[in-house]
């Protein structure tokens, strides 16, 4: 089955995903999950985030190399998780990551330490 989002604007739309929900078998050995929850960010307010991480991309050079804007994404928000005290490695996208900006950052920061 194909992913579906739904973004609740209008009564059509809510119908729409009340209509999917109903037409889902049901199934004990094999359920399909369901999940509401608040959007993360607005959509004007995604669009300038990547709009901003695609002029750092085009502008600022990471250890000689240009990243990609997904990688300025993910680099920085492991950083702000290191200011938080979060702890990058545990969440589960950074340990699916592994992008070389990532390890240069370790590897500048580690040699910075010794």
């Amino acid at each position: 089955m194909v992913r579906q989002i739904y973004m609740l604007r209008n009564e059509a739309i809510r119908n729409n995903a009340i209509d999917a929900i109903l037409s889902l078998p049901i199934d004990d050995k094999s359920p399909h999950e369901v999940h509401v929850k608040e959007p993360k960010r607005s959509n004007p307010q995604n669009r300038l985030m990547w709009a901003l991480l695609r002029d750092v991309s085009r502008q600022v050079l990471w250890h000689g190399e240009r990243l990609a804007p997904e990688d300025w994404k993910d680099l920085f928000t492991a950083l702000w998780l290191k200011t938080k005290k979060t702890g990058a490695t545990k969440c589960a996208w950074y340990r699916r990551w592994r992008c070389y900006a990532w390890r240069a950052y370790q590897q500048n920061a580690k040699g910075q330490h010794d």
